[in-house]
């Protein structure tokens, strides 16, 4: 069994919202909904999309995985890591490296101008 739940201030003693204190007169205050207070924030962008840096980083990454796959698809590749050897001999022929990359420095330009979402 679980410990029992301590009330909260207020709850159950009857000096809720409304409840007893005899000077409201039934009607709510008018509260803005939290729908129209996170509209009217701009969005929190996260460290990695302010960091343009790293999003250069990832696009090199993914050119040299592109030269990879060009290098095994031509049979001429001769790394000897036996895990990326694994992984060209099942996703050489359909990783799409130029996209990823395209949208990587992307998220570069849009890190260094401060736009983006």
């Amino acid at each position: 069994p679980s410990p029992p739940r301590a009330r909260a201030e207020g709850e159950g003693d009857g000096k809720g919202k409304g409840e007893g204190d005899g000077d409201s007169d039934g009607k709510e205050e008018e509260e803005r909904p939290a729908e129209a207070v996170v509209a009217a924030r701009p969005p929190k962008r996260s460290e990695l999309d302010r960091s343009p840096g790293a999003w250069m980083l990832y696009s090199d990454l993914l050119l040299r995985v592109g030269h990879e796959c060009y290098l095994y698809l031509t049979g001429r590749s001769h790394t000897q890591n036996y895990v990326f050897r694994r992984w060209l001999k099942h996703h050489a022929r359909d990783y799409d490296w130029e996209g990823r990359r395209v949208r990587a420095l992307v998220k570069a330009l849009e890190g260094a101008a401060g736009t983006g979402p």
